[in-house]
């Protein structure tokens, strides 16, 4: 062939090839000369097209998704996973060896420092979730502390433990759209701590900030909320959102929030209230800084009938004239208004009512600071439904407040600004008590006025010497029960009131200074017990009947006696049940040494990092068939990428075989060179990636041959 032609024709033949359409029957010319007449010879180029999900999956997968998508590969997830958009996992396997007993609902502590939780998402941990055995069925967590710096992760889930096989958990994480779960929902942070739990303090900070909801009730369940002596009635036809509403019937109703004595609190208190009559017994108001369980004391934001039916603020409900009032029209009957009370820590107190689709109506405003340090919030009624009753705290400096995690919010509050100090405890966070004027006050929700109670608590103390308590509702006058160590001489005390009639089984014991101990009193309905690291102490005291209700407030660090905690405290819980010795024993076992709980194990990623996707043999039907060329169709995420072999030979062989010997011929397509040739030929395609939320796919694969 003339020598100036074939370089022409080569190129030309070559352009024809590449960009015709695929999927028909193409001419090209191989790069021969017959000598004969100096002319060449020209044959056809067969096409074999893979592109189905029929046609995948009659090929070898290992470790590829061919059905998410059909007609399309990707790198498969692990079988198992509960969702594909969380990127990583941790085993978390809990020893046997270290429950005491089969435990329903126990709330395991997980603490570990791994470099692999730098791969949460959230800065705050939100996109963590915990599930069970299966890898799929989410269970409750709640996230103490999370450091992503440096992977410091401190978390309790509920878990059903075993005595006699160890129990499997899985931790997911890396899901940057995830966020944090509501507190009250499902799988939320209050969900982890059973219905018997009315009080857990991990004794860590609150950050500063706004604060938000404090307490919350739409009278949805029975429980959180002090009623007057003729209980009103939570039913479906009082409601103003939800199923369930309250409806008073001629007496008061009332909680006593979250805000301590002296706290200089900014806070608002909110409500739906429906007068039901328009007579002199009609009262909604919403009333706060009482001074004693009288309600007639503080103050009062309302509508009463007695006084027109109009806005007004009163103090101790005085008949004289009031602090403010308003001049719009009396509100009418059978119709829902939203209460909103702002009461500022300067004395000063804003009345706003709305109506039912929250317009303003009407605002009224008052300053008194005759009870600057009343700490009662409540809600008062006669003739009147009421609904979505909640109290706001308007925010909060660091080092103020301390949460409690169950749905009950017996928060605390210090005495002081860091007083107590935040320091690190033995599950993450505590608290440094000075011996001198250090408490928390947690008020006397009625979720604590228990007829049977375990109070536990781990505690260090800084000196072993004088009358120290870890935590009572006692004032000397009206007294529940106590636990504090006792000097002249040393025991350990925990006394419960039953009949006015206390007992205690008194355990001889002067602790070590520095140590940590965990600590447990007991009442059961017949006993009162003490523990001490999870092993029964002291002589058990019989005293049957359920504790008495004194009204106090529940406080850490501080009792009747002098003598305040000095030293640091963590994991403060009240239960209203007497648990059992080998629950006591259990948490002991894992709170005290975290790591020998459980077993921690690797990180697992979602999908795999490679798969392949070896093709069905194909039979061309032509001894020392060639290759011409091959074309493939892929989306290539970030860090992904897919490569190919090939494998050609005259003897016939399975699609699974380890020969013949595969040739890789790159990782662009197409390829025109480098074939192995045979009659029988088979390709591998090999998917990979070093970024697991990436995946490539591979849409279609077509060989050339002849």
């Amino acid at each position: 062939m003339n020598s100036r032609i074939w370089p022409f024709l080569t190129a030309l033949l070559a352009i024809s090839l590449f960009t015709n359409s695929v999927g028909t029957t193409r001419s090209s010319f191989v790069d021969q000369v017959n000598s004969n007449n100096n002319s060449f010879q020209a044959w056809t180029s067969n096409i074999w097209q893979q592109t189905t999900l029929a046609d995948f999956e009659a090929g070898v997968l290992q470790g590829v998704d061919t059905t998410t998508n059909p007609g399309s590969v990707k790198l498969a997830a692990i079988i198992g996973w509960y969702d594909t958009d969380w990127n990583y996992r941790k085993k978390i396997t809990i020893k046997n060896s270290k429950v005491e007993a089969d435990l329903d609902e126990f709330p395991v502590l997980i603490n570990v420092t791994d470099d692999d939780f730098q791969h949460v998402a959230k800065s705050d941990g939100g996109d963590i979730r915990v599930t069970g055995d299966d890898g799929i069925t989410e269970i409750p967590r709640e996230i103490d502390t999370f450091v992503q710096a440096d992977g410091e992760l401190v978390l309790w889930t509920k878990v059903d433990v075993k005595a006699d096989s160890n129990v499997e958990i899985y931790i997911y994480y890396g899901n940057p759209a995830a966020k944090e779960p509501a507190a009250d929902s499902d799988y939320g942070a209050q969900m982890v701590w059973d219905d018997n739990f009315q009080m857990v303090q991990h004794l860590s900070d609150l950050e500063a900030g706004s604060g938000g909801t404090v307490y919350f009730n739409g009278f949805e369940t029975e429980t959180g909320f002090n009623y007057g002596s003729l209980n009103p009635v939570r039913t479906t036809e009082a409601k103003k959102n939800g199923e369930y509403g309250l409806r008073g019937d001629g007496e008061k109703v009332y909680k006593r929030a979250c805000i301590p004595e002296n706290s200089g609190r900014d806070v608002v208190f909110k409500a739906w209230v429906c007068p039901r009559s328009s007579d002199v017994t009609s009262l909604a108001a919403i009333c706060f800084g009482q001074q004693t369980t009288g309600e007639r004391y503080g103050y009062q934001c309302l509508i009463d009938q007695r006084y027109g039916g109009v806005m007004q603020i009163r103090k101790n409900y005085d008949s004289g004239s009031p602090l403010a009032e308003s001049t719009i029209p009396t509100i009418l009957v059978d119709t829902w208004y939203r209460f909103e009370v702002t009461w500022e820590s300067s004395g000063k107190i804003t009345f706003e009512l709305y109506d039912t689709s929250n317009a303003l109506i009407d605002t009224i405003t008052a300053n008194d600071t005759t009870y600057t340090d009343g700490y009662y919030g409540v809600a008062a009624y006669q003739n009147t439904d009421w609904d979505d009753f909640h109290l706001e705290d308007m925010g909060i400096a660091s080092g103020e407040r301390t949460k409690d995690s169950t749905l009950h919010n017996n928060c605390g509050w210090k005495q002081d600004i860091d007083e107590p100090e935040q320091v690190e405890g033995i599950t993450g966070q505590a608290q440094d008590f000075d011996g001198s004027d250090d408490y928390i006050n947690c008020g006397d929700d009625t979720s604590l006025e228990v007829d049977y109670i375990t109070v536990e608590s781990f505690v260090r103390f800084d000196v072993n010497t004088g009358k120290q308590v870890i935590a009572s509702i006692d004032d000397g006058t009206n007294r529940r029960w106590a636990l504090y160590l006792l000097d002249s001489p040393y025991r350990l005390r925990f006394f419960v009131f039953v009949n006015n009639s206390w007992k205690s089984p008194d355990y001889p014991w002067q602790p070590d200074e520095d140590t940590w101990y965990h600590v447990v009193g007991v009442k059961s309905a017949t006993h009162v017990r003490t523990y001490i690291n999870g092993e029964e102490v002291g002589t058990p005291q019989s005293h049957s009947g359920v504790i008495d209700k004194d009204e106090m407030d529940l406080r850490i660090g501080v009792g009747n006696y002098p003598g305040n905690l000095d030293g640091l405290l963590d994991e403060v819980r009240i239960s209203d049940v007497a648990r059992s010795t080998e629950w006591i024993k259990t948490s002991y076992n894992n709170q005290s040494d975290p790591a020998n709980f459980y077993i921690e194990g690797s990180e697992e990623s979602c999908s795999l990092l490679t798969g392949t996707l070896a093709s069905q043999v194909l039979d061309t039907g032509v001894e020392g068939a060639q290759w011409d060329a091959l074309f493939w169709d892929e989306i290539l995420q970030a860090s992904t990428d897919i490569s190919f072999e090939v494998r050609a030979s005259d003897n016939q062989f399975l699609k699974d075989a380890a020969v013949p010997s595969w040739t890789s011929v790159g990782e662009t397509s197409p390829v025109t060179s480098g074939f192995p040739a045979g009659r029988y030929m088979q390709w591998l395609a090999i998917l990979t990636t070093s970024d697991v939320s990436n995946t490539p796919t591979l849409e279609e694969v077509r060989v050339y041959h002849y």
